[in-house]
């Protein structure tokens, strides 16, 4: 495994293997985790925005990149973290790595498309709610953790989510 830390102090590391397929994760300590008690679900909610625009690339112009390089593309929320990761061909590689290095550093946080991404993260948190076996494990951490952010559930509240604002 390798290790580079970019002038802008992002660390790349990396492991050359042979094959035709490369993938890659993005990651940041932004999870569930930091967000305060008032805006639960946002570290979600910009997961989800980041890919609506870039302040050079539209929304359409993302999807048609991704759609061009990418194999397999997404992005996952967690306590600690939240990753975006693919796969792509490695001659795409390159490209595919600047798509994303774009996505995650160079996000414009638009108010188009704001509300409807709300509305998708507030029906993930319904089918989050009907699945039995994230129920019970949701519930363990609930009963479990009294001050910590655990507690509560990594997507936030719906009334949390109802209430985010771009500007938070």
């Amino acid at each position: 495994m390798e290790k580079v830390i970019l002038k802008s102090g992002v660390k790349v590391l990396y492991e050359k293997v042979p094959g035709n397929i490369t993938s890659f994760t993005i990651g940041f300590e932004a999870g569930a985790n930091s967000e305060a008690h008032n805006n639960l679900g946002i570290a979600h909610a910009v997961e989800h925005m980041v890919f609506k625009g870039t302040h050079s690339k539209s929304e359409k112009e993302i999807n048609d990149l991704c759609n061009e390089y990418l194999g397999f593309h997404n992005a996952m929320t967690n306590y600690p973290y939240v990753i975006y990761y693919g796969s792509s061909l490695k001659e795409d590689f390159k490209s595919a790595f600047k798509v994303y290095f774009d996505i995650v550093f160079n996000p414009a946080f638009r108010e188009e498309g704001f509300k409807e991404e709300i509305g998708v993260i507030l029906e993930e948190l319904k089918e989050w709610n009907d699945d039995i076996v994230q129920h019970c494990e949701d519930f363990l951490f609930y009963e479990s953790f009294e001050r910590r952010r655990i507690k509560e559930l990594i997507i936030g509240k719906k009334e949390t989510i109802e209430a985010l604002t771009l500007k938070d």
